[in-house]
């Protein structure tokens, strides 16, 4: 296949996880991507967790497939020269998700590469964004989960606040700021002009929230948490079965009868208490502890089988090497095999003409690509 991105060069200055995902999205949309990294150490993510290939751990492959690695150090001139040159003569792209006011001091900061290349995108990820008063502030995931309020609606009714079980804002930050960028090089086409971009996980958090927001600008309702039962609908909540645990969410009255009809409970949906979607939410724990009794004496699969077959929809609970295992998981080709002894790694979530772009090259070792370059 030819890759959309072909022959489009983009420059990384990116540690962890937000800034690095969003140079893996590109890359593997077949944009060279050259990330740019201290000599000797390279970025930090390659020192977290076991290292499983070319000296980097399992999180630091996952992100940086597909690129270039160039050992740059900031303190000499001449390193910060030959950079310099780079981007004024091949780049079209720069990004960075440094901390805040590094690229700036260095000199590779937006309005210093868009003095070398007018026509250049330049991007910027940040914590917190670039106007506020905590836009120079640092910030990871976990506080931005607690800060923007997404922890605080997040866990069991009742119970202590949760933190989202992987990086929801970094990884969503990433995807913005690679929309951001392919929308700037959109508009360089028509216009002949540069851009500044920028994304912060602050933004994201609240993106995330749109609809919760809207509802609290609406009602002054706070978001509670309701653990596994989701709004609106019912039964919209997780039942316990005889191995594990099912999702069920009914969205119309015509759905419920059928559920009703596959658990040997028609009765149910001619109840005046369930006969539509407010009264079942009115009599949401009742139509629980009926429903239970009966879910209790299959296995998740069985009544999912069951369920599929009238379009109820439904869902085990999987832990994730059970979801790995699923044959739709197989069948569907996001988990791609490495070209060499690199660690299989989730594909891009996008097909062009039905086709998957495919794992080319594992993440590079520190300066692999150096020379070239």
């Amino acid at each position: 296949m030819t890759l959309p991105l072909l022959g489009f060069t983009i420059v990384e200055m990116g540690s962890a996880l937000a800034g690095p995902y969003c140079g893996r999205i590109l890359a593997d949309m077949g944009a060279r991507v050259i990330k740019v990294e201290p000599p000797e150490t390279g970025e930090p993510a390659r020192s977290w967790g076991d290292v499983v290939h070319k000296g980097s751990g399992a999180m630091f492959h996952a992100v940086n497939r597909q690129k270039d690695s160039l050992a740059v150090d900031f303190t000499r001139a001449e390193d910060l020269d030959r950079l310099k040159t780079l981007i004024a003569t091949k780049a079209d792209a720069v990004f960075q998700n440094l901390r805040p006011g590094v690229a700036e001091k260095v000199g590779l900061g937006a309005s210093d590469c868009q003095a070398l290349n007018p026509k250049l995108v330049y991007c910027n990820i940040s914590a917190f964004g670039a106007k506020g008063p905590l836009a120079d502030a640092a910030g990871y995931e976990a506080l931005l989960q607690a800060f923007s309020g997404i922890m605080e609606a997040t866990g069991n009714e009742g119970g202590p606040p949760a933190r989202v079980g992987f990086s929801v804002n970094d990884i969503g930050t990433a995807m913005w700021a690679a929309i951001g960028i392919l929308s700037a090089l959109l508009q360089r086409e028509k216009t002949g002009e540069g851009c500044i971009v920028d994304a912060s996980i602050f933004d994201t958090a609240m993106a995330w929230q749109t609809v919760s927001t809207s509802a609290l600008l609406t009602t002054g309702r706070e978001p509670k948490r309701t653990g596994l039962k989701g709004p609106l609908l019912a039964p919209n909540r997780a039942f316990t079965c005889a191995d594990g645990m099912l999702m069920l969410t009914v969205g119309t009255d015509a759905q419920f009868a059928k559920l009703c009809s596959v658990l040997g409970c028609p009765e149910l949906a001619e109840d005046a208490r369930f006969t539509d979607n407010n009264a079942r939410v009115t009599n949401d724990d009742l139509l629980l502890e009926l429903l239970e009794t009966r879910f209790i004496t299959r296995t998740r699969h069985e009544w999912w089988r069951e369920l599929r077959a009238v379009s109820v929809p439904a869902s085990p609970i999987q832990t994730l090497q059970e979801a790995l295992n699923h044959e739709h998981t197989l069948a569907s080709g996001i988990v791609q095999q490495a070209p060499d002894a690199a660690p299989p790694l989730v594909g891009l979530p996008l097909s062009f003409d039905g086709e998957r772009p495919a794992f080319r090259r594992s993440a590079p070792a520190l300066g692999e690509g150096t020379d070239d370059i």
